[in-house]
């Protein structure tokens, strides 16, 4: 099995042409440069953030330490990554199995024990036994189902659990870069529409220019000696390395892992520790990650709930001033006038459990981006969107709700509030507005108004009707009240709508 990342085949990819190949480290990075390289074959959609976020703070790392630009050949990344590591002196830090333990391997951190591995008893013989999925109950993704793992799955699993990973259980600590142990490492961010090679030079000139500001922002952190690649530095389990000091793009490492040959193939060896690897816990987060927003009041990275980024969620975290967008999610002159989108992304971790993976992809238009660079111009999305969402709730809670529990139990005069059976039908409602409420929001942008659009209010009168008519055929109405369950459920939903959203009615409609 190959095992220099720098000169051996390590990773498979698929170039523009769909043709597939296995490259090394040094040619991922070449390939996204040139905009050569397409996709990654068998990285796992739960790893895509962790490990364009270490591509791009890597390609950072060695570009601003050496002062050069971006090569365009992959001895040329070879050799800036050889210098980022302290040169051929440190030939095991890109080597995935290192004999020597006492040098670093790759995202692995030297063992300063004189015994050795011999603490390190836990073992795990497939990747996805060291990775950040919790599947206690073995549903949804299968535990160790990786039977015959590639050295691809072993490089993606270190560096998710490496620079994803939370607390998961006594003496197994998680990354400076999430609020609390329970958190998780999200990712907000404007993605061109051309694809991995694209978002890569994106971010790479985004943390190439804002690099000073992160200095500023973050006294603490070093400038271009402070500490980068941190699993070259020995760690002993028992003390936390202080962030002070550190480069504001560093890579860092959660868990004391060494790989092994057995028989020719590889093993994974842990050992628990006593602290985490650094000394952030008063930060909660607040690391100034480029995709990280971070709330204001609170000092604290954000953390998302197990709902993931509902529209409503989504407007929050982009568009409240409340929150400060990482970075990379702020728009640059030089950014296509072509379609972008609005990307988030995060898996959203538990106490023992994980509680979903999050993905979502908002198309959002060059008005939209333009807007938002400026704060009077976040500010007007942050007031159109509050008028949305306000809107949805009323629709909901006031006309929509109640005419489902009038329908629900056979049409009474004051139906009892405490109905479960509605709460499916009011989701179903929740989901259409979702998927209509951004394609909305930037039609209201056309009118250069600081309210909605007008078809926002008549939409969801729409979708509210539309669940109410399907709501009527699927729920189970005693046959001797269905007459009477209809008409009052229809009637109420019509009078509400006319009392909360006057313009709606025959009446307002007419002047």
């Amino acid at each position: 099995m190959s095992n220099d990342l720098l000169r051996d085949p390590v990773l498979t990819v698929r170039d523009v042409s769909d043709v597939q190949s296995s490259v090394s480290l040094a040619d991922v990075l070449a390939g996204l440069w040139g905009g050569t390289l397409d996709d990654f074959c068998y990285l796992q959609p739960h790893q895509r953030h962790g490990w364009h976020a270490f591509l791009v703070q890597l390609a950072a790392l060695a570009l601003c330490r050496s002062g050069a630009k971006p090569p365009e050949a992959a001895s040329g990344w070879r050799d800036l990554l050889m210098d980022l590591a302290g040169g051929h002196q440190r030939p095991g830090a890109w080597r995935l199995v290192e004999g020597d333990v006492k040098e670093p391997a790759f995202m692995q951190p030297p063992v300063p024990e004189a015994e050795g591995l011999k603490g390190y008893k836990n073992r795990a013989r497939r990747p996805d036994e060291i990775d950040i999925l919790v599947t206690a109950k073995n549903h949804d993704v299968k535990m160790a189902r990786i039977k015959r793992p590639r050295t691809d799955h072993w490089i993606y699993a270190l560096v998710t659990v490496q620079t994803m990973q939370g607390f998961s259980g006594k003496n197994n600590y998680g990354v400076s870069r999430m609020n609390g142990g329970f958190g998780s490492r999200p990712c907000v961010t404007l993605i061109p529409e051309a694809g991995h090679a694209a978002c890569f030079r994106r971010d790479l000139a985004v943390l190439q220019d804002r690099r000073q500001h992160l200095l500023e922002e973050y006294p603490f952190y070093a400038g271009i000696r402070g500490g980068s690649l941190l699993w070259l530095e020995p760690w002993d389990g028992l003390t936390s390395r202080p962030i002070d000091g550190l480069d504001p793009y560093y890579i860092e490492v959660a868990r004391r892992i060494r790989l092994i040959r057995t028989g020719g193939s590889i093993e994974a060896r842990l050992r628990p520790t006593a602290v985490p690897f650094l000394a952030a816990k008063e930060l909660l987060g607040n690391t100034g990650d480029p995709w990280t927003p971070v709330k204001k009041s609170t000092a604290t990275a954000l953390t998302v709930p197990g709902d993931g980024f509902d529209y409503r969620k989504l407007c929050e975290v982009v568009l409240d001033p409340e929150y400060v967008p990482g970075i990379c999610l702020h728009a640059r002159d030089d950014d296509p006038d072509g379609e972008a989108h609005l990307f988030a992304s995060v898996l959203v971790r538990g106490q023992g459990k994980t509680e979903g993976f999050h993905e979502r992809r908002v198309p959002w238009p060059k008005a939209a981006r333009d807007l938002f660079a400026s704060a009077s111009g976040r500010e007007q999305l942050a007031e159109i969107s509050k008028s949305q969402i306000e809107d949805a709730s009323t629709l909901r809670r006031k006309v929509l709700r109640p005419a489902l529990l009038r329908l629900a139990q056979g049409g009474p005069d004051s139906p009892s509030m405490e109905d479960v059976r509605v709460g499916p039908w009011t989701r179903a409602f929740d989901r259409q507005v979702d998927r209509q409420f951004f394609p909305a929001l930037w039609s209201s942008l056309e009118t250069a108004s600081q309210e909605p659009s007008p078809q926002w209010r008549k939409l969801l009168a729409e979708m509210g009707r539309d669940v109410l008519l399907r709501a009527e055929r699927a729920l189970p109405i005693p046959h001797s009240r269905r007459h009477r369950a209809v008409a009052r459920a229809e009637s109420y939903f019509q009078g509400a709508l006319n009392r909360h959203f006057p313009e709606l009615s025959p009446r307002g409609a007419s002047r």
